[in-house]
């Protein structure tokens, strides 16, 4: 998990999650997961914004996780092959580049990021098992 505050990535607030699956990994649910356990952190304050990486499947799932806990924050998924934006009040989609330039950078800015901050987690956690294998 990746935080912008006011345009701006902040590190301190990036969190790490490991998520639980059974047999085979199913993005959905593990989506579903971590957002989960993350609202479940009252201590830290609600997002204004929830952007998943995604289209439709991942919008919906969660939108239920935002409903089951009775929340009303705005949700995107970007579909990056697409390079689409999905938003959760119409199901709907629009270009990337159909956007403002200053939201269609902090979109890519936090793609971006959630990618690096999660490849570099999974590496450190494919080396641990390594040296402990």
């Amino acid at each position: 998990m990746v935080v912008l505050e006011d345009g701006k990535l902040n590190k301190k607030e990036y969190r790490k999650f490991h998520v639980h699956y059974d047999k085979k990994p199913n993005d959905i649910a593990m989506l579903k997961e971590v957002l989960a356990r993350r609202l479940e952190h009252c201590e830290w304050p609600l997002p204004q914004v929830v952007l998943v990486d995604g289209g439709k499947g991942q919008l919906s799932a969660s939108k239920r996780i935002l409903s089951y806990y009775k929340l009303k924050i705005p949700v995107l998924a970007f579909a990056k092959g697409e390079r689409v934006v999905f938003n959760n009040s119409f199901l709907r989609k629009t270009s990337l580049n159909q956007m403002p330039n200053q939201i269609k950078n902090l979109i890519l800015l936090a793609d971006d990021e959630a990618h690096r901050f999660a490849i570099s987690y999974h590496k450190k956690l494919r080396q641990k098992n390594l040296l402990n294998f």
